[in-house]
């Protein structure tokens, strides 16, 4: 009882350093995303990048995150002529440094030189998985990396004007930074963590209230960030895993994770959907990533579940995926005729609803 305890909990996700959650954190000892979450990653840096007043991201933005992702990886991977990783730093994580200690690891000349992939790798053969995890979350990538350009994508994109005529790569960067002050738990190394946990839910009230524009920006981004939390775990399989660059000590980890993967059944459930829905807008990147969920994940056995208040919440791509509808009550005579449309069900059906 004590143990199935622990594997359920809820919890309210702050605006405070506590809950700071790093999105770019790969599996254990990969230096790279895996594909499904790489193109998370684009949907939520290009929603991060949209400013709070417009309908969709600036022409070609997306694809300018996209380049900058895979070059902010590659600068601080372990792999490469040009790669940078981080170092390590004494005093950021006092378990690491600890169980260091304990073992007498060298750090070299000065006890310094150490980068935080190597801490991760040794701690990893240590069996310390804990530890280890601890010390590659500072091994990647976090948001405000992604402020450093290459001179690729100046050359790329510079030219690129916005509305207010300056060039994309500065919209970039003052959208970045704008960013990083609104959305302090999304620039730091992961602090906040679900752990093991088998039923999980995330309260977002208190960090996406939606309202003004800013309001539904916020709102946006962290069902994208909430998502991200509970679905961190789901994305690996047997495939995945053999494309993975990470050293071999880690792939007999991950298989093992991949196997209780692929025997289980996920459900990602999101509540009160309506609230990811705008009127008038072209692109809608939390649908976008749900509906990748959708798509994607039925090879990873995860599962779909939406609820919302009206017909209209959810669009059309997304209706089409639906292996199965649940109409508890139609609301009023429009919303049924409009659910008549999109699922096909009888007149007689119809006629039921205005009946309650």
């Amino acid at each position: 009882l004590f143990r199935s305890r622990n594997l359920v909990a809820s919890f309210t996700l702050r605006m405070t350093p506590e809950y700071a959650v790093n999105a770019f954190d790969t599996p254990i000892g990969c230096r790279f995303p895996t594909p499904e979450h790489r193109e998370f990653l684009v949907n939520y840096v290009t929603q991060v990048l949209t400013p709070a007043e417009r309908d969709a991201p600036y022409t070609r933005m997306t694809e300018l995150v996209s380049k900058v992702i895979d070059d902010t990886y590659a600068r601080f991977a372990d792999e490469g002529a040009r790669a940078t990783p981080k170092q390590y730093s004494r005093g950021v994580e006092p378990k690491v440094d600890a169980l260091l200690e304990a073992n007498g690891y060298d750090f070299g000349f000065n006890g310094t030189g150490a980068v935080w992939f190597q801490i991760a790798d040794y701690l990893f053969q240590l069996g310390a998985i804990h530890e280890a995890t601890l010390a590659h979350r500072h091994a990647m990538p976090i948001l405000p990396d992604c402020a450093q350009l290459s001179s690729q994508v100046v050359d790329l994109y510079s030219e690129v004007r916005v509305e207010s005529g300056e060039s994309l790569t500065v919209a970039f960067q003052s959208l970045l930074q704008s960013a990083m002050r609104d959305y302090p738990i999304m620039a730091a190394p992961t602090r906040f963590d679900i752990g093991d946990i088998r039923i999980g839910a995330i309260n977002l009230a208190e960090v996406a209230k939606g309202g003004s524009a800013s309001g539904v920006k916020q709102l946006k981004v962290m069902y994208l960030l909430g998502t991200y939390l509970l679905t961190k775990g789901f994305w690996l399989d047997q495939e995945t895993i053999r494309k993975m660059r990470a050293p071999a000590a880690y792939i007999d980890h991950h298989l093992a994770r991949a196997r209780e993967n692929r025997e289980e059944i996920k459900w990602l459930a999101f509540d009160e959907f309506h609230r990811t829905r705008i009127p008038s807008e072209k692109v809608n990147n939390v649908h976008s990533a749900v509906e990748m969920l959708i798509r994607e994940g039925r090879k990873f056995g995860i599962g779909v579940i939406i609820s919302s208040q009206d017909a209209e919440d959810l669009p059309e791509s997304m209706r089409k995926l639906m292996t199965g509808v649940f109409i508890v009550d139609s609301s009023n005579p429009r919303n049924a005729k409009l659910l008549q449309d999109y699922y096909g069900f009888s007149d007689t059906c119809l006629e039921s609803f205005s009946r309650g």
